[in-house]
């Protein structure tokens, strides 16, 4: 896939990839606003310290619910595992 100005690239863990779904992520990125927007819209840049934190806040909160469909879930019972919930790590 080829980059594009005003895209977002995320690196996580598996912490943040077991527990959340690439919708979930693109709904948080989704509410940023992007160094190449700011400069358009004339507003301030979201701070990427928040938008990790966001993340990670996000994938905990996951993590702990047992009752959460998460991809690592979903996954497991795929594969004729019984898993329901998150994945803490």
């Amino acid at each position: 896939f080829d980059l594009q100005q005003g895209d977002m690239l995320v690196a996580g863990s598996d912490g943040v990839f077991d527990n959340l779904f690439e919708s979930d992520i693109s709904s948080l990125c989704n509410s940023a606003v992007s160094p190449y927007e700011a400069n358009h819209d004339s507003t301030s840049p979201t701070d990427p310290t928040h938008m990790a934190t966001a993340l990670a806040q996000a994938a905990s909160a996951k993590a702990g619910d047992r009752t959460s469909l998460t991809p690592f879930s979903r996954n497991a019972q795929r594969s004729g595992v019984r898993h329901t919930g998150g994945k803490l790590d």
